[in-house]
């Protein structure tokens, strides 16, 4: 079994890269994304839940999004991955077969 799982972690390997190591431009769909997420973590912080669960919604139900508040991380319909916080709300991942 451990021979089995050395030789998928040689033939699976997950990179991530550093936004700032890419040339990355946000597209007005991503700039929205961090507004909202920004003005979700604004109503968090005020603990004003209302707000917040509304927001959630709406990234939930617009954007196709999946929050995970205890990971303080998110992914979407397209695959992508990243935090609620930023400073970079955009994670890549890269997986090598």
């Amino acid at each position: 079994m451990a021979f089995e799982f050395k030789i998928l972690f040689k033939i699976l390997v997950c990179i991530r890269v550093d936004m700032e190591s890419i040339n990355h431009e946000l597209s007005v769909a991503d700039v929205a994304l961090i507004e909202i997420f920004e003005s979700r973590n604004a109503a968090r912080e005020a603990k004003d839940w209302v707000e917040a669960d509304k927001l959630r919604q709406r990234l939930e139900e617009e954007y196709g999004m999946e929050l995970n508040d205890r990971a303080n991380s998110w992914n979407d319909k397209e695959g992508r991955i990243g935090t609620q916080d930023g400073p970079d709300y955009f994670e890549v991942s890269i997986l090598l077969l």
